[in-house]
């Protein structure tokens, strides 16, 4: 009997072993404060609780707060992420109309995130901070022309104006190469007479 239980313990194991586990999404409720966490830079608490929040979420070690406003919110609230100790302070600008995620039958437009990733720490080992980066899109209510970034936050490109550069150039090289190779190749011999007999194109004969 002993034996028989045993084995059904190692079988037991053995399973939870091999039943895959997936990502478990913890949400971040609006109207539901956010309360400081082991390893946040002091006051980051303060500044996710902003009124402008519209969701939230935790998953795989990355806590993502969305939030919607104009220009003046959003700078107010780049004065207050510049004030986080701890914590390298980097805001990453994209084009567009800002953007939209849906949820069941809910639509949520924000304007800006804010990512704290708690994978990526800095500091000492008795005194590490998570890594709080801000996101913010343009075109919607938050005008390039009326943005104020305080100096101490390093200012980013999503990369997407460089990758459309970047995509246009190779389709300009590729569409010059291809226009050499369909030229007309004409041979043109050592005295300067193309193979029917005719001085050759460009070929400046030299004055009597």
């Amino acid at each position: 009997m002993k034996k028989k239980l045993l084995s059904f313990a190692v079988l037991v194991i053995a399973l939870a072993w091999c039943i895959p586990t997936f990502p478990r999404l913890v949400e971040h409720r609006v109207g539901h404060p956010v309360i400081p966490q082991p390893g946040w830079p002091a006051g980051l608490a303060d500044l996710l609780n902003d009124p402008g929040r519209v969701y939230g979420y935790w998953i795989n070690g990355i806590d993502h707060f969305y939030y919607a406003g104009d220009s003046e919110a959003f700078n107010q609230f780049a004065e207050q992420y510049a004030k986080l100790k701890g914590t390298p302070l980097t805001l990453v600008v994209h084009p567009g109309r800002g953007r939209e995620m849906r949820l069941e039958d809910r639509r949520i437009r924000y304007g800006w995130e804010v990512r704290v990733d708690g994978r990526r720490s800095v500091g000492e080992r008795e005194d590490r901070r998570d890594v709080v980066s801000v996101e913010v899109w343009l075109g919607g209510q938050i005008e390039l022309d009326k943005m104020k970034v305080p100096i101490d936050v390093k200012v980013e490109s999503g990369n997407e104006i460089q990758e459309l550069i970047a995509s246009h150039a190779a389709r300009v090289k590729e569409a010059d190469e291809a226009d050499i190779e369909t030229l007309p190749i004409v041979l043109v011999s050592a005295t300067g007479t193309s193979e029917g007999g005719e001085p050759a194109p460009d070929t400046v004969e030299p004055e009597p």
